[in-house]
């Protein structure tokens, strides 16, 4: 008995490991899909005036998205340590993705205000 025991605390290591791995695939995922649909968005809206008002609302979607990413990966956004951040490749990915955003919204407060 005590040897059968001893065989599946092996496979249930490898299991959690794989399934770490695959959450932390799926988070880079959705990252990269959540990442392109507001890119997309950011070219669709360029041709609209914007200005202050715009960027305050693309910062906020930045930061949804974001708090989404981070919830997905399992940690809460504005909590994590940024040692804990690059050391998990789920968290940098959606660390990243909101660098990006970030920038992006730089383009809406410098369009000309209607």
């Amino acid at each position: 008995m005590r040897h059968s025991a001893f065989v599946h605390k092996p496979d249930a290591i490898f299991c959690s490991i794989v399934s770490q791995a695959t959450r932390n695939q799926t988070v880079i995922m959705v990252a990269q899909k959540i990442l392109s649909l507001m890119l997309v968005g950011l070219l669709i809206a360029s041709s609209a005036n914007a200005g202050p008002i715009a960027a305050g609302i693309c910062y906020a979607g930045c930061a949804g998205v974001t708090v989404a990413c981070f919830t997905a990966a399992g940690f809460t956004f504005g909590t994590v340590p940024g040692a804990v951040i690059a050391a998990t490749p789920a968290l940098a990915a959606c660390n990243a993705a909101f660098g990006i955003c970030e920038a992006s919204c730089v383009a809406a407060l410098l369009l000309p205000t209607p």
